[in-house]
């Protein structure tokens, strides 16, 4: 699993990548793109700040990036499936256009059967805690990994929430970095190689083996 935090301040570590908006950029971004940390740019629908000009600018900008990136969201309505999938249609081509892999934000209310699977590569669980935490999420996620799909989720910032998500490519937060403390981050490390261990094995994160489980 690849962490993305909104700071370039990140542990030399293929666990580690970033996340960052068009609208509020992060200090560092630029070298950290340019050294071939993953990464994924937000587009500020979420706050209700999308500006479309400055979304396209940005897009342009790192257009020779596009090989370390994971996928840029396609603008959504939070909360609103029905919405988003109106939103998708508008945007989703020109993230094609620009040669980066397109993200598809799932939303409340969203099913396998209304997901255009077909126009984009990455699956971004968002949404609310009820979507993100239930059923529904659930259901996308199988469907996305059974078709070849990257998955990730968006605001992870506890370790139950990692190990929740133990089957996903990626995820994003604050939580983990912003606290600082090394042995938080170390914490981190061994739930990803807990995690890597059980997707390798096809198995789940309880009982994996003896040494990860002691992780939890």
């Amino acid at each position: 699993m690849i962490y993305l935090s909104p700071t370039s301040q990140i542990p030399n570590d293929t666990d580690y990548g970033i996340m960052f908006s068009a609208n509020h950029p992060i200090g560092g971004q630029q070298d950290a793109i340019e050294s071939g940390v993953k990464w994924m740019m937000d587009n500020n629908n979420f706050t209700g700040d999308f500006t479309p000009v400055k979304w396209f600018d940005w897009l342009a900008k790192y257009r020779e990036f596009t090989g370390n990136c994971l996928g840029i969201p396609v603008p959504d309505k939070v909360g609103d499936c029905l919405e988003t999938l109106r939103l998708f249609g508008s945007y989703h081509q020109i993230i094609r256009d620009n040669g980066y892999p397109v993200a598809f934000v799932s939303q409340d209310g969203l099913t396998p059967m209304l997901t255009p699977w077909d126009y984009f590569d990455t699956l971004f669980i968002g949404g609310s805690d009820d979507h993100k935490l239930g059923s529904e999420a659930a259901l996308l996620i199988a469907e996305a990994k059974g078709r070849g799909k990257w998955v990730h989720v968006g605001r992870v910032n506890s370790e139950s929430r990692i190990r929740q998500f133990w089957m996903v490519d990626s995820c994003d937060g604050s939580g983990l970095i912003r606290d600082a403390g090394q042995t938080r981050i170390e914490r981190f490390n061994e739930y990803t190689r807990g995690i890597h261990y059980a997707r390798n094995r096809k198995a789940g994160w309880i009982g994996a083996s003896d040494q990860y489980a002691m992780a939890i």
